[in-house]
């Protein structure tokens, strides 16, 4: 599900279906009918190692997002609140499918400390 906002001001039809960051959170604060929200917001990664720097698709997310899908890491630990304070160290969540074929599955490659690794969407 997503969420579009009608400006009543504007005569076409439809509306906007991304927002800002502080949009979110004022979407967020006034919400009183769903249970949680989420949110991502699709960048660039780069991961560095002594072969190299690859890119790979990333995205920034909200905190409860492996949580509202129903899904676990594989391996690591899910994002947790600390992880988005100001000053926090940098971590991230690795696609199992990408661990599998970029990193050909190697715990080494991965600091559970660090991130966790999502296998399969409940869908």
């Amino acid at each position: 599900m997503s969420v579009e906002i009608h400006n009543l001001g504007d005569s076409n039809p439809g509306g906007r279906v991304s927002f800002t960051g502080p949009e979110f959170l004022d979407y967020v604060s006034q919400n009183h009918v769903f249970e949680d929200a989420i949110a991502n917001a699709q960048e660039d990664s780069l991961y560095t190692s002594g072969e190299g720097t690859e890119r790979f698709q990333g995205s920034a997310i909200t905190p409860n997002i492996l949580e509202f899908f129903g899904m676990k890491p594989v391996l690591g630990r899910a994002a947790q609140a600390a992880d988005y304070e100001p000053g926090a160290p940098p971590t991230f969540v690795l696609r199992y499918k990408t661990w599998v074929s970029q990193q050909d599955a190697r715990h080494t490659s991965v600091r559970s400390s660090r991130c966790g690794m999502s296998k399969t969407s409940p869908r």
